[in-house]
């Protein structure tokens, strides 16, 4: 498998968990003429945001969605670092709604755990390992300390990718 030049930073971001665009996903409604939001990865940018799944995109960055250009319109929803992109939406597809604007950040960190309280057991759900998960690691546990658990299960099934030494220094935290 080769990786070009110009796509080793990405890929290389991709595995410490640094994933760039806004985190919408969406596909060409061709009935409406719109862009149908699918999916927001909920550590995204656009989960802080007023759009929904379901949720119509009529235009980003000031150009409006059309049969010619919505593939281009798509990707630059999926792409960018440190920039901010303007998204106009309506909620249905229904011909007498106006257009409302929201103005998103592109870029975020995935945090490499998930964690939660069951009862008195504390649950964490490792997505994958980057160099700082030992970080995510020890707010979990101080998390887990406050609410005073009995019992913690680490659940490391699915886990997409592995920094094996950043597993180590987690191993060691334990």
């Amino acid at each position: 498998y080769y990786i070009s030049a110009e796509n080793i930073k990405a890929y290389s971001d991709y595995l410490e968990g640094i994933y760039y665009g806004t985190g919408i996903n969406s596909y060409y409604d061709s009935e409406s003429g719109y862009l149908l939001i699918s999916y927001i990865d909920p550590f995204s940018p656009a989960a802080d945001s007023v759009l929904k799944e379901g949720y119509f995109i009529t235009a980003v960055g000031g150009k409006t969605v059309t049969d010619d250009n919505y593939s281009a319109l798509i990707q630059s929803l999926t792409e960018g670092y440190d920039k901010k992109i303007t998204v106009s939406y309506i909620e249905s597809k229904d011909e007498d709604n106006k257009s409302s604007d929201t103005e998103l950040s592109c870029g975020y960190r995935m945090p490499s755990c998930e964690y939660q309280i069951n009862n008195d057991v504390g649950y964490i759900h490792f997505v994958s390992f980057y160099e700082d998960s030992v970080n995510d690691f020890q707010k979990a546990v101080e998390h887990f300390k406050t609410n005073n658990i009995s019992a913690l299960i680490i659940d490391l099934r699915n886990c997409i990718s592995a920094d094996y030494q950043a597993a180590s220094k987690i191993i060691d935290a334990i």
